[in-house]
């Protein structure tokens, strides 16, 4: 609800106008996102704006929301995999923000008052960091228009959340473990502190993890298919705002749990050591070029494309030569990155641990 309208009301505005408006929030940013038909675009913008500018969160609502988010914690909590998350990001940040739950805790999210929601929503929406992203049947020219009579008269100074807690990096294995005992799988997941977004080695990265992962990837073809160690086995580079993180994870048999571990890390010291085949960088490039092209078939995808970028800071003539980046990497390039961030001296370990028992396959 706004000062203008409640939110039922807001609701009856956007299923007349075939519309739909939603928030987003993460480790890095916080958002509106909206779809409208170009004919409407005007009303929409305006509709984002007093959102975002005049809400009035009234405490039925705030109920309303606060039940949902902690469903949706409690369905987390009973996920071998987010719980498996969770440990390993309280793991490897101890004391940069990140280690915390994105949708928060049971109790944290249970003692936000209507004030406290209040004063973090108008701290957080200033014109200055403001990014607004369109995409669609509507010219450069009408968008800046648009924007400028909606948004131009903002004033107010960059949200300022305060010092933020150097991470600092990993000189031994650290390991956190917790036990669900109405599991029959153990989740393994092993990793490392990462990029950021600007990282010179993103690329590179990037193209590794391809080469790793995916069922033509290495993780697959040695952990599951040739050793049948996982149910499932997968790895992700995280970059964020400030150093994310790189991440192995399996499902595995709760007697093969150390298998598994010494299983990533043959595969990383590989990667490390060698350099991977002609065949297996042009599969990740191709992978990735493709991925990338599936990806922005939709008009969120095109907004997205340059809206993060711009928000974070980055250079938007890069972003947008996706392909040229991504076929100048090199298997070299691959072996330097590995030896940058992949030391299996120093990593971090988490295990969410089953109490049954099961055949992987």
């Amino acid at each position: 609800g706004t000062e203008e309208r409640s939110a039922l009301e807001i609701a009856r505005t956007l299923d007349e106008m075939s519309a739909s408006l939603g928030g987003f929030s993460g480790r890095n940013s916080f958002g509106v996102t909206g779809k409208f038909l170009s004919a409407d675009l005007e009303k929409g913008l305006g509709l984002m704006r007093e959102v975002l500018t005049s809400a009035q969160l009234p405490p039925e609502e705030i109920e309303l929301a606060r039940s949902r988010v902690i469903s949706a914690i409690r369905a987390r909590r009973d996920d071998m995999f987010s719980s498996a998350m969770d440990l390993f990001l309280r793991a490897l940040y101890s004391e940069h923000p990140f280690r915390f739950p994105v949708m928060g805790t049971e109790s944290s999210v249970s003692s936000l008052g209507r004030e406290l929601l209040l004063f973090t929503l108008r701290s957080v929406v200033q014109p200055e960091g403001m990014v607004i992203s369109l995409a669609g049947d509507v010219s450069v020219e009408e968008a800046y228009s648009l924007v400028e009579g909606h948004f131009g008269d903002l004033r107010g100074k960059p949200f300022d959340p305060g010092p933020i807690p150097v991470e600092m990096a990993k000189s031994r294995v650290v390991s956190l473990r917790e036990k669900m005992a109405d599991k029959a799988q153990t989740h393994v997941i092993l990793g490392f502190p990462g990029p950021t977004f600007s990282s010179e080695d993103l690329d590179a990265l990037e193209v590794l993890n391809a080469v790793l992962t995916g069922q033509g990837g290495r993780l697959f073809r040695e952990l599951r298919d040739r050793k049948s160690l996982a149910y499932s086995v997968f790895s992700f580079v995280a970059p964020a705002m400030d150093p994310g993180f790189i991440a192995f994870g399996m499902g595995t048999n709760p007697t093969r749990e150390e298998e598994a571990i010494r299983g990533f890390l043959d595969q990383i010291r590989e990667v490390r050591e060698g350099l991977v085949s002609k065949e297996e960088l042009e599969r990740a490039r191709k992978y990735l070029l493709g991925r990338k092209q599936i990806s922005l078939q939709t008009l969120q995808a095109r907004a997205d494309e340059v809206f993060f970028p711009a928000l974070y800071g980055q250079d938007l003539d890069r972003e947008l030569e996706y392909e040229k980046r991504i076929l100048s990497v090199t298997a070299q390039d691959l072996k330097e990155a590995a030896l940058r961030y992949l030391d299996t001296d120093n990593y971090v370990l988490a295990v969410v641990e089953g109490g049954g028992r099961g055949e992987s396959n």
